[in-house]
Parts: structure tokens; sequence; C-alpha cells
């Protein structure tokens, strides 16, 4: 309802940030014919009572909305892939009669006790339907880091003797980008330990597959997708790139 209230706000904003979306393929033209990089959107989504209006001073002010539900919607857009529109629970709620939704997803945010839903839109199905444009096939976050790491190498079923060392780069819930000055083949299998806590010395065995080789000029840098991790352990990195989110 801010700052002029609809009949039918949800809808509004739902088939807006569809719009947005469908328009950065436009943007994206021009800049490719400017020789400039292409701009990608995550858009979050949330309704609640905030407090809105015209705050600051006398020298300046700007009109704008605070409180909890807002910082909300800021989580929100930031576990949004790029490309996509997530919502929050309360959205989802008013709006599932009319909507289509993907992939859902249970986040802790900070400032919250319990675990979050949100959920992907793909279409508001009311006439007239309109759809989210198709965007990257990725299935979670993607949040870049700087750790070292040690990993062996498998072949066959044994594990090799020798420990590899590199960088992870890039991580996310299902793999990582790491760097490392050892050449490896793609389609390697390796296995990394991983640890499950920051305050306890409890520790998980996490394999994964080499998918892409890439040259880089102090090595190589290589795409791994974790191809074996347990439950336990996936809740562990789970937890941790949604705090890496939250932070970036």
């Amino acid at each position: 309802g801010a700052p002029a209230a609809l009949e039918n706000d949800i809808e509004a904003a739902l088939r807006c940030g569809i719009e947005m979306q469908a328009a950065m393929a436009d943007i994206n033209t021009v800049n490719k014919e400017l020789g400039m990089a292409p701009l990608f959107m995550g858009i979050g989504i949330n309704t609640g009572e905030v407090i809105a209006g015209h705050l600051g001073s006398h020298y300046h002010s700007e009109y704008t909305v605070i409180g909890d539900e807002v910082n909300l919607t800021s989580r929100v857009e930031a576990h949004s892939l790029r490309g996509q529109i997530l919502l929050s629970e309360r959205i989802y709620q008013q709006a599932q009669d009319f909507i289509e939704i993907g992939n859902t997803n249970e986040v802790f945010v900070k400032g919250k006790k319990t675990a979050v839903r949100m959920f992907e839109l793909l279409a508001v199905t009311r006439h007239p339907a309109v759809r989210v444009p198709p965007g990257d096939i990725r299935t979670g976050p993607r949040v870049e880091v700087d750790m070292p790491l040690s990993f062996q190498l498998l072949d066959g079923k044994t594990v090799v003797a020798e420990k590899i060392t590199g960088r992870i780069v890039d991580i996310s819930y299902g793999g990582m980008y790491i760097h490392s000055a050892t050449e490896l083949a793609q389609f390697s299998d390796i296995k990394m330990v991983l640890s499950l806590s920051l305050l306890v010395q409890e520790q998980a065995d996490v394999y994964g597959k080499v998918l892409r080789v890439s040259p880089v000029s102090d090595g190589f840098e290589y795409r791994i997708e974790f191809t074996s991790i347990d439950v336990q352990a996936q809740q562990a990195l789970k937890q941790f790139v949604d705090r890496l989110v939250e932070i970036k």
C-alpha cells in the first residue's frame, strides 16, 4: 500500500518483477553493442507492515521504508540467483492461487530464530498470464571466497596418499571452484575433509569430480561438483554458504 494502495498490490508487484527481468534482455543487447559486460538481477518480494514516508532533516529527506519486513525482504533478495524472483512465505500464502512456483529453499537468516522459507516464482497464471524469462540453471547461490584446501585423488576406489593443496575461490551448495598449481585431468575424482563446526573438531569426508579444467596464470582452475556428501555435512555446508550470502 505504499506509496499508494492498489486493489491488487501483491499481483502488481509480481508482474512488475517479471517485467523487470524481461527488460534485462534489452539492456544486455545494448551492453553487447557497447562492448560492455552483461548485467544480471535477482529480485526478492515480501509484504508486511513497515514505517513508510519522508524521513530525514530539513536539509535532506527521502521517501523510504524501514522495519523488520524490509530487512527480511533484503535477506530474500540476497538469496536470489541471477534472473530469479524469490518470494517470502507471506507473499506465497496470499498469491498461491494465481502463481506457479519452482524450487523452495529454507534458510536461516540474520534476525530470525527459525528458518525462513523462500519460493521461486515461475509465472503469474491469472489472465493475462506472464512468465519469468528462463535464466541460469543454477540450483543455489554461489559465493566468492578465498580459503585453503587440501585434497587427495582417487585411483578407482583407492585414496592416493599424496595430499594436494589449493584454494577455494567460489563455493555453492553443490560444488566449488578451486585454484591449484597441480594439474589434474578432467573427470578426476577427489576426496576432501569438511569441518562441520568451528566449535568442535567434527569432520566429514566429501567426494567430488573435476568437471572443468581451465589453465590460469599461476596454475589451474577447476570446477568441482560434489558427488558424495552426507546429510550432516550438506546441512553444515548450506548454512556456511547462507551465512556468506548474508555477509556479501
